[in-house]
Parts: structure tokens; sequence; C-alpha cells
């Protein structure tokens, strides 16, 4: 089933130039997935009582246009099909009926008590109807090479990081890239985002980020120096405005 929300850009969504935080745009595709489920009857509170979860595990999105503080967007998101493990869901935004950014994401199912993985088959009931909204798919994971050049920033996760789950939240991510790298420049913009969420990372664990430039493109690995695990790796993709 594909359903669209109505969002208005916030004045605390945008960066220093206006334009909105890449951060926002995912916190509003996490509440439009969350709208989409509950009006299959799939809520949250249903999907505990079943005893599983959807987990975020990869995430690929792209701008093609400015979005600036108080623009009114228009999200659609459906899904897009159940691939053996993995569940697809798309996203795409409409500013005054303009195509102006689209996302494809890959979810997870796992069983909260074992923590192993489950088919999300099991719920093809709730998305008989699938809707293809991105036109390109999530691709490659992300690939980061470490060497001498590489850049470090250190972060602990704090309380406010932290959601339903009792983990660090997804759409908080960019954010702690885009803080690694100082911030993004006056000239620039960015206009892909990809995301592996690779072990989830809890409140009081720190997290060793470490990135690269190399053109127009950043790459950033993060390590949870807390549990040994590979937190994320990341590939972000700037433009001259």
């Amino acid at each position: 089933m594909l359903t669209q929300k109505e969002v208005l850009v916030c004045n605390f969504d945008v960066q220093p130039d206006s334009f909105m935080k890449i951060s926002a745009m995912f916190r509003y595709y996490q509440q439009a997935a969350r709208e989409n489920t509950d009006a299959l009857g799939l809520t949250f509170e249903k999907m505990l009582e079943y005893g599983k979860v959807f987990v975020l595990t990869r995430m690929k999105h792209r701008v093609y246009s400015h979005i600036k503080g108080y623009d009114n967007l228009t999200i659609k998101t459906s899904s897009r099909e159940i691939k053996g493990a993995i569940f697809v869901r798309d996203f795409a935004v409409y500013n005054d009926e303009k195509l102006v950014a689209e996302a494809t994401t890959n979810w997870a199912l796992i069983d909260i008590n074992t923590r192993r993985l489950v088919r999300p088959s099991v719920y093809e009931e709730f998305f008989g109807e699938k809707t293809a909204l991105c036109s390109f798919e999530a691709g490659r994971k992300c690939d980061f090479v470490q060497d001498t050049d590489s850049g470090e920033y250190l972060y602990k996760v704090v309380y406010s990081d932290t959601d339903e789950n009792r983990h660090l939240n997804n759409t908080r991510y960019t954010d702690i890239c885009i803080d690694a790298l100082g911030g993004v420049s006056d000239d620039e913009m960015i206009t892909d985002v990809t995301i592996d969420f690779m072990a989830e990372a809890r409140a009081g664990e720190e997290l060793l980020v470490k990135y690269k430039r190399v053109d127009d493109t950043v790459f950033v690995t993060a390590e949870n120096v807390t549990n040994g695990n590979t937190s994320f790796k990341a590939e972000i993709k700037f433009a001259k405005k």
C-alpha cells in the first residue's frame, strides 16, 4: 500500500545556510514508514506482541533540488519487494509536484528475543501491494579503505540519541558524519548519502569515526570501540550549489 505524508520543513530542521539537513529528511522518512505500517495494521505495539521488529540495514538517498525551510513537501512511501531476508521500502519526495529527492531502504526482520533474522515474508499479507517509487536500488555495500590520510572523530552515544529500540536512532548517523567533517561548506550541497547500518550502538558506547574525502565523495566508517564491532559505513557525495 502506498501512503503519503505532508511535511512542512521547520526552521530547526535546516542548516546554517537555510537548506534542510539530511538527517531531517531521514526523520521524515522514518515517520512516513511508521505511518505506513500503522495503516496496514502492523503497529510497533503489534510487532512487539509478535516478538519481532524491523531493523534498517541500508539506505540510499539522493537529492535533485535544494530543499529549504518552510518548503511544503509530499513524501510518498511503499513496499517495493521482499527479497529473501530483506524487505525493501522506497520513498519519493515532491515539492509543488516536482520530484526533489528519493530513497530506497533495506530492512531486516529480527526476533527480539533471539536476535536472529526472520524472513519478512511471514508478513507478506500486510505488503501484498508493492510499488517501486525509487528509480535506483540500494546497490553495493559502502567501501572504506583505511590509510594514514584518514581523519578521526570520537563520538559518545548519549541518551537523547536512542529510540524505542534502545539503540542509536538511524536518523542520527548522518549528523555524526557531518559533525566529524566539521559541517558542510557554504558553496556545496549533499546530493547522495548511502549508509550501511551494521551493528547497533547503545547509550554510553563510543564510536571512532574515520573519514576521508576523494574528489566529491567522503567515505566514512565507524568502529564501536566499546565492543569492537563496526557500527556503520557511509558514502556521502557533494556538488557545488
